[in-house]
């Protein structure tokens, strides 16, 4: 096991009430889009670590760590 501190961060993220699998593809797509330049500024952004894959209510929420020089993009 690894513990890691981090200090507050920005996270882009995507949620949807489908099942794991169909949300994980989705989820997955919908955010590569946006880190390749689909965002407020088409700005392309390097892949981040770490990614969160969480169960919510009826559905499921992907996100990742967004570096701080990009983070009030939309």
């Amino acid at each position: 096991i690894e513990i890691r501190r981090y200090e507050p961060f920005t996270l882009a993220r995507i949620e949807n009430n489908k099942t794991f699998m169909e949300a994980q593809d989705e989820n997955f797509k919908a955010l590569a889009e946006f880190i390749f330049g689909e965002n407020s500024e088409n700005k392309k952004i390097s892949m981040t670590t770490p990614v969160f894959h969480d169960k919510h209510q009826n559905g499921w929420i992907m996100s990742f760590y967004l570096p701080d020089e990009v983070k009030d993009l939309k």
